[in-house]
């Protein structure tokens, strides 16, 4: 993570625009684009500043090298502070807290968060609880032993130190003038298997992988792989039924393996998804015209639900080389392809659209397409 922590300063440092560009709205011109090439330039001249044991070190083992006289600097989340002060060092004179350079009035954030649900019959705990927690007394007392910066702007700053008010000033200014984001190297951005393919080109280029361009093409290729594939299965429906019908509704069901966009710019436009599947274990032979899918999703306004609606007629049994031979009758333990048509619910970043398979007279599968950007394929 420290290399993503470091390639999230550098990016930040080329301009909030960029940094919005490629690590929040995945713009694919951004993530391939000459700025990310200096992005991944300037990486590589930070990395001839680090020792040859840097890597797969924690953090907190290089705030130690810091405080020793070992290193001149990390750049590291505020969290840091709290093992220079543990070894007795004090802010704005045994050591200093400044921005990445080049980011002076942006500020990138990772927070802790609680979440409450609805509904759950405790709104006057939950209330209590979130009060408690935002007061500007408990803020302070917390972010002071923390050595973190206040979740509000309004907590005065007497009792923090050089570092604290330092902290503070800069995120009440970057709120203001709108250059606050949240940091994609700690899960504010991005979905995290999109987050997890970026740092995956960071990594690699940091350790000599790839050359900055190479990384930057890279860096789209490894977005573009992510988009789609965290269909990780959410929901599972069956019919209730009893004896032999309760066997006949939950023997037949469709697994997702692999669903990957398929986005075309030659005229006509069309946006589909590549989808790999199987029949789950224990299902019975069935007919691509016997499953049915729709794709449920918002319209393009926002402002009403568009169902994309059609069958698996036309899979093809999944080769070493792709698709092979067409499938009239769907076996389980054999891996299929299909084509599935989508235009009604085009692929929109940083959206999800629900996915849902039904076998006449057996389950249902329900999925959750969760979408950043993407690469077209012609």
């Amino acid at each position: 993570m420290a290399y993503a922590t470091i390639f999230d300063g550098v990016a930040l440092s080329l301009g909030n625009g960029f940094y919005k560009s490629a690590l929040i709205d995945l713009n694919e011109d951004a993530l391939g684009g000459p700025l990310m090439v200096e992005a991944f330039n300037r990486m590589a001249t930070l990395r001839s500043y680090v020792d040859d044991n840097f890597s797969g070190r924690d953090w907190n083992l290089a705030s130690a090298m810091v405080i020793n006289g070992e290193a001149g600097m990390q750049m590291m989340g505020d969290w840091a502070k709290g093992e220079f002060l543990k070894a007795g060092q004090k802010p704005g004179s045994d050591f200093v807290c400044v921005r990445f350079p080049g980011t002076q009035g942006s500020v990138t954030f990772n927070s802790d968060q609680f979440a409450m649900f609805s509904g759950s019959g405790s709104s006057a705990a939950q209330e209590a609880m979130a009060s408690s927690v935002m007061n500007p007394v408990f803020q302070s007392a917390f972010n002071v032993v923390k050595g973190s910066v206040p979740a509000r702007t309004d907590v005065p700053d007497m009792m923090f130190d050089h570092c604290g008010k330092k902290g503070m000033a800069d995120l009440a200014a970057a709120n203001a003038a709108g250059s606050l984001f949240g940091s994609m190297a700690h899960g504010h951005t991005v979905r995290p298997a999109i987050q997890s393919a970026i740092v995956d080109v960071v990594s690699a280029h940091f350790n000599g992988e790839f050359s900055a361009e190479e990384a930057a093409e890279e860096m789209v290729a490894a977005v573009a792989a992510a988009v789609i594939i965290q269909t990780a299965e959410k929901l599972q429906q069956n019919a209730q039924a009893s004896g032999d019908d309760t066997q006949e509704q939950m023997s037949t069901k469709v697994t997702l393996i692999n669903i990957i966009i398929e986005a075309t710019t030659a005229a006509p436009a069309n946006h589909d998804l590549f989808v790999t599947f199987e029949l789950a274990p224990g299902s019975e032979p069935t007919q691509g015209d016997d499953v049915g899918y729709t794709v449920i999703c918002e319209n393009a306004a926002g402002t009403d639900t568009v169902f994309a609606q059609g069958d698996l007629t036309g899979a093809t049994v999944h080769t070493a080389d792709g698709a092979g031979a067409g499938a009239i009758t769907l076996n389980p333990g054999t891996t299929y392809v299909f084509v599935m048509e989508i235009d009604e619910c085009a692929p929109t970043a940083n959206t999800d659209d629900v996915l849902i398979l039904t076998v006449d007279g057996g389950g249902a599968t329900y999925e959750e397409l969760q979408y950043g950007d993407r690469k077209s394929v012609v």
